[in-house]
Order: C-alpha cells, then sequence, then structure tokens
C-alpha cells in the first residue's frame, strides 16, 4: 500500500495557546506515534495562532496520491 501525507490545521484568534496545544496534541495521539511526520507552529500576525499536524494515512489499493485544492486567498 501507498502512503499519502496529510495534514489538520488548528487555529484560533481568541483560545490560549494552551488550547491550541492541548487539541494537537489530542489528535497527534489519536492518530499514534508511527503515522507522525511534523508539528509545526506559526503566528499569522498578532492576533491567530496556527498549530499543524502532519501525518502519513495508508491509500487504499489502486489508489497511488491524493490531491486537495489549496487556496492561497483565504
Amino acid at each position: 500500500m501507498n502512503s499519502v501525507l496529510k495534514y489538520e490545521v488548528f487555529k484560533s484568534s481568541w483560545e490560549s495557546w494552551d488550547k491550541l496545544f492541548a487539541k494537537a496534541s489530542e489528535f497527534a495521539t489519536r492518530i499514534g506515534r508511527e503515522n507522525l511526520e511534523n508539528i509545526s507552529v506559526s503566528c499569522c500576525g498578532s492576533d491567530q495562532g496556527v498549530v499543524t499536524v502532519w501525518y502519513w494515512e495508508e491509500n487504499g489499493p489502486g489508489q497511488m496520491f491524493e490531491i486537495n485544492q489549496v487556496n492561497f486567498g483565504e
């Protein structure tokens, strides 16, 4: 089977960093250490925190890759 790299984004302009980290940590624990690739943190401007969990997921048989649309204008 093939694997695809995926991500889950946790962001907020009103929740504390502790709450964002707790949500990302819960998700990372749920997917398992063996699937976790990376956790990145950034701040958009002065008011929005972003935590991204990168992880591997198995594709079904015959599915070589997955394409996600990315909209940079949001």
